[in-house]
């Protein structure tokens, strides 16, 4: 188990054959932001994971957060944990992470990429609300929750995550070419 930050673009994703060379100006934004932190930068399926580079937890938690999040190019940032496991590990991790003084109600939204994981992400979502419901007595609220639960398998691993915090959007500083603009009074 170690801390990521897993990171999803926004309009990147639409740039079809060049969307490598965007994808490569975004994960050298980011090195650049975060020169004083040790990270290793890792690309899946479309998404980044920034994870810590000397150990399994981040030197600065809060310094990676608040500068990846200004990163131009990056649509939403979930801060979790990588684990490998089976759903009993999801379900562990989440009630070891929530705390029930912060929250009245929660969702749990599911994205599962790797087919070969023996429950839908439906499954998941319905097994772990009710272990929540169970543990601390807490509404589901699917629309406006206080909290959401972020489970996200592949077949790299399991990130599981609470929130998700917005990006700053756009394409990466640096993709697009040279401008110069005219004022005038």
């Amino acid at each position: 188990m170690s801390r990521v930050l897993l990171v999803q673009f926004g309009e990147l994703s639409l740039k079809g054959k060049n969307r490598h060379l965007f994808e490569t100006r975004l994960i050298s934004n980011i090195k650049t932001t975060l020169h004083a932190e040790s990270v290793v930068i890792e690309k899946q399926y479309g998404r980044l994971y920034i994870q810590p580079a000397n150990g399994d937890e981040f030197e600065n938690e809060e310094f990676v957060l608040s500068q990846t999040s200004r990163v131009f190019g990056i649509a939403t940032i979930l801060l979790g944990h990588r684990i490998n496991g089976d759903y009993a590990d999801i379900e562990k991790m989440v009630l070891s992470q929530i705390h029930a003084e912060d929250f009245e109600s929660f969702a749990v939204r599911t994205h599962r990429s790797d087919k070969r994981f023996p429950m839908t992400s439906e499954e998941v979502n319905r097994k772990l609300g009710a272990a929540v419901v169970e543990a601390y007595n807490k509404k589901v609220h699917l629309k406006t929750p206080d909290t959401e639960i972020h489970v996200i398998i592949m077949d790299t691993g399991i990130v599981v995550a609470l929130n998700k915090i917005r990006g700053a959007g756009g394409l990466p500083v640096g993709s697009s070419g040279k401008m110069i603009s005219l004022l005038s009074s």
